[in-house]
């Protein structure tokens, strides 16, 4: 708050892996925006609550004007496995299409996410990421609404 004071920061925000504190952020009016785990099993919410609980968190944040960003939707590429000592090893087989799609679905479809990060290792990968936006977005009429 001290950086934002002196002019050094324009916004102050913070980030979490858990439920429990981005439902305590929203009791905290200084914090303005809000980086937040969501993916569609779960995976990487350090074990605080699922999907809905974070969506419902956010939704609180949105309506209080609080900004939204949205991390870790492929989590780490395992989103959809429980091996994580294979994650360790380096030996986990890489997301197949229809898992980026779903995945990706899933948080491209949150109305409560204003952004999302996505981590990615070729130009195609990055194709395919904006294809699924485009789509979700095309489905939803989200941007005919603004």
């Amino acid at each position: 708050l001290k950086a934002k004071e002196q002019g050094l920061a324009r916004h102050v925000g913070i980030s979490t892996h858990t439920v429990t504190l981005a439902r305590e952020a929203a009791r905290i009016p200084e914090l303005e925006l809000l980086l937040v785990t969501l993916n569609v099993t779960g995976k990487v919410m350090k074990r605080s609550g699922t999907p809905q609980e974070m969506q419902e968190a956010m939704r609180v944040l949105c309506e209080q004007g609080r900004g939204v960003y949205v991390m870790k939707s492929l989590a780490r590429g395992r989103v959809f496995d429980d091996r994580d000592e294979l994650v360790r090893a380096g030996s986990l087989s890489p997301l197949t299409h229809e898992q980026v799609d779903r995945a990706l679905s899933y948080v491209f479809g949150c109305p409560w996410a204003h952004a999302v990060t996505i981590g990615m290792c070729s130009v195609a990968e990055l194709e395919e990421d904006v294809a699924i936006q485009q789509r979700v977005d095309a489905e939803s009429g989200r941007w005919e609404e603004r």
